[in-house]
């Protein structure tokens, strides 16, 4: 086995073909796929000088059989692309991988002081690669959870067999009180990608506290853009004679699958939910379709949808014993940080 490491945009381009086989041969999230990892390079990562492409690929045979999308950020720490809004990393591989042969290369070739991998599934061929090899100063945290709904075809939300009645009667009021409210799907082939519009809804969010002030911000809007017009992206907006009163950016997983992502919406009493509330309706009515809620155990997810979630986690690999000592001292004391504000804002 060969091993490589590309550290330019040039070279990312040259593995596409390569990229886009190895995707389609696996089960992936559409966070694998190629665009994605590029655009957001292309138009995230790289503003920041400090960052340097680390994209690392082993070869057998005279073909690439697995791509590591890392990158080495400013704190020299081994990252997946974008991972902080990725809600799932993986690398992609047809091909059972040799980690420690991998992990020792980068070690040879890069002076780095951990690789932090996020948002990992248990399931994930780098969980499974980093789990199987004897690295001695390795960890495996939970770091967050996400969310699924199976609904069958039907009349939502009576489809869905475990909703209870509260839960059915809240859904049918959000529906029933924006109903007068047009809900439509925006997709490249009908329609321009509405900029104007979701920034008026980014600003009305940070303008009422709702979201920070980077939130959305211009380099990850055209990302948002491009994969748009590439179509792994749709839109689905509510709105009313005066415009916009929500968009959801959706990302497309398969023709029956689709995660939220990323929503932006006014005040409107419920708009939000009666949002996705028309979109899983609207789907439903179609045939069977799994939706993703995208990672968080955000309170609306859990009493609205009730969801099944499942843990993401962290794979953690240092340099050395006291790298690790202090990343865990960080750790531990950040916890206890985090549950006395929890207990005062009580």
């Amino acid at each position: 086995m060969q091993i490589k490491i590309f550290n330019n945009i040039e070279d990312f381009l040259l593995i596409k073909d390569d990229w886009d086989r190895l995707f389609a041969s696996g089960n992936y999230s559409v966070f694998q796929e190629f665009h994605f990892n590029y655009l957001s390079w292309k138009h995230e990562l790289i503003t920041d000088s400090r960052n340097q492409l680390a994209i690392t690929v082993s070869i057998v045979d005279n073909h690439i059989s697995s791509i590591f999308p890392f990158y080495l950020d400013s704190n020299k720490r081994l990252r997946f692309i974008n991972d902080q809004h990725f809600d799932f990393c993986d690398c992609i591989s047809n091909d059972a991988i040799n980690f420690l042969e991998v992990y020792n290369y980068l070690r040879n070739e890069i002076t780095f002081k951990s690789m932090r991998l996020i948002n990992i599934k248990k399931t994930a061929f780098i969980y499974k690669a980093v789990d199987e090899v004897n690295i001695k100063n390795k960890a495996f945290l939970p770091i967050s959870e996400y969310s699924e709904l199976n609904v069958d075809q039907g009349d939502f939300p009576y489809n869905v067999p475990h909703y209870r009645s509260h839960q059915k009667h809240r859904i049918n009021k959000a529906i029933r009180k924006n109903s007068l409210n047009e809900s439509i799907v925006l997709t490249k082939n009908n329609n321009c990608f509405p900029k104007k519009d979701i920034l008026l809804l980014k600003d009305k969010m940070i303008n009422s506290g709702i979201r920070k002030k980077n939130f959305l911000n211009n380099n990850r809007l055209l990302l948002i853009e491009d994969l748009y017009n590439l179509g792994i992206v749709t839109l689905h907006v509510m709105r009313d004679k005066e415009g916009f009163n929500s968009v959801n950016i959706l990302l497309n997983e398969s023709s029956n699958s689709f995660i939220f992502w990323i929503d932006v919406f006014d005040e409107k009493q419920m708009i939000n939910l009666s949002s996705y509330c028309n979109v899983i309706r609207s789907s439903s009515s179609i045939g069977s379709i799994n939706i993703n809620f995208g990672r968080g155990r955000y309170f609306y997810k859990e009493s609205n949808f009730a969801p099944e979630f499942h843990t993401l986690y962290q794979v953690l690999l240092f340099s050395s014993s006291l790298q690790k000592l202090s990343f865990f001292i960080s750790y531990n004391l950040r916890r206890k940080l985090m549950l006395v504000y929890k207990i005062i804002k009580k």
